[in-house]
């Protein structure tokens, strides 16, 4: 685990309360864990939430690959029950959602990915959900799109606060859009929970527990 690092970013006093939770969880299985988590403050590079919808993701997964070659962003809301191993069987893991992309991309995404939303929907892509990352920035997989999902934010794919309440990106699911249409651009297919213990009944390895 001396490569791995646990990262996160909470904002407000529920979710930085939720991000302490989170990182007892952590310690509780890793007692040596690597942890690079940010509140009430920006990580290095990144934008406002105004300016760019979760686009701190992005800059915090890589403020943490300068020193770290493998990568875990979760939510605050997230709790730690087990070992991460199954991981590490990927080079880059996004949990599929069950909602299609097409209903969730807006005009100006699909248009800056070079597809229309009727391909998408021929293609039956679906969304990722964004509590669960995970990068091994030693593979190419990963490298790659981590780089065409940090260009996406840089270049304002993510989405704006202004954008989002003049319903200009209307459906739009910001950094989860994104990160699904890179995946599936280089052909990488999101995973299910089930391979990775993501919120399952039994025996999981992760679980979203909001304000609890």
């Amino acid at each position: 685990m001396e490569d791995v690092v646990f990262v996160s970013v909470a904002f407000g006093e529920r979710y930085v309360e939720q991000q302490r939770r989170l990182k007892e969880s952590i310690l509780a299985i890793y007692p040596s864990a690597n942890i690079m988590f940010w509140a009430d403050e920006y990580p290095p590079g990144s934008r406002t939430m105004d300016e760019s919808l979760y686009g701190f993701k992005v800059h915090a997964i890589m403020e943490a690959n300068k020193t770290f070659s493998r990568v875990v962003w979760v939510d605050t809301a997230m709790v730690l029950h087990d070992k991460i191993d199954d991981l590490f069987k990927y080079s880059i893991v996004a949990v599929r959602d069950d909602n299609k992309l097409y209903n969730l991309i807006s005009d100006r995404a699909a248009n800056y990915y070079e597809m229309n939303k009727g391909t998408i929907q021929y293609k039956e892509w679906h969304l990722v959900g964004g509590s669960l990352y995970y990068f091994d920035f030693t593979t190419h997989d990963a490298s790659i799109i981590f780089g065409h999902w940090f260009r996406s934010e840089r270049d304002g794919i993510f989405g704006s606060q202004r954008e989002s309440a003049s319903e200009q990106i209307n459906g739009h699911r910001h950094d989860e859009t994104c990160m699904a249409m890179c995946m599936y651009i280089y052909g990488i297919e999101p995973i299910s929970g089930d391979q990775v213990r993501y919120c399952i009944e039994n025996n999981p390895m992760v679980t979203k527990q909001h304000f609890k």
